[in-house]
C-alpha cells in the first residue's frame, strides 16, 4: 500500500486494504480466534498501518482517530463479531449439519422429553 499512496486517492486505497489486505488478515478467523496477545498485537498493527496509509497520518496520530477517520473497525470486534454471526448460523442450522450439530441441545427439551415418556 505504501507505493500506492502517491497514486491513489483515500477511497481507492481503502477499497484496495478492504478487498485485498483485510481478507488475509481475517481468513478463517471464527477457528483461530483465541490467538495469542503478540500475534494479536502484530494483526492490529499491520492494520493500523494500512489504516494510517488510508488517513495520511503519522504514527503520532492517536489510534482512535485513525478508526475515526477512515471508518475501520478494530479487527479484535470484527473477529468476535464474526464469533457472533456463526454461533447464530449454527444454532439455526445455517450451516452444515456437522457444524450445527456442535451446539449442544437445549436443557429445556431432554426434560420435555423425559416427562412425555412418563
Amino acid at each position: 500500500m505504501r507505493s500506492f499512496k502517491f497514486v491513489l486517492d483515500r477511497k481507492s486505497l481503502k477499497v484496495f486494504y478492504i478487498a485485498v489486505i483485510r481478507p488475509v488478515l481475517e481468513y478463517a478467523d471464527v477457528v483461530w480466534t483465541y490467538l495469542s496477545q503478540a500475534d494479536e498485537d502484530d494483526l492490529e498493527k499491520t492494520q493500523l498501518e494500512a489504516a494510517r496509509i488510508i488517513f495520511g497520518g503519522t504514527k503520532l496520530v492517536s489510534i482512535i482517530n485513525v478508526y475515526t477517520e477512515t471508518g475501520l473497525e478494530p479487527l479484535k470486534e470484527r473477529r468476535s463479531k464474526h464469533k457472533l454471526k456463526m454461533f447464530y448460523k449454527m444454532y439455526h442450522s445455517l450451516v452444515p449439519s456437522y457444524l450445527s450439530s456442535l451446539i449442544p441441545r437445549h436443557v429445556g427439551d431432554d426434560h420435555l422429553q423425559s416427562s412425555q415418556l412418563l
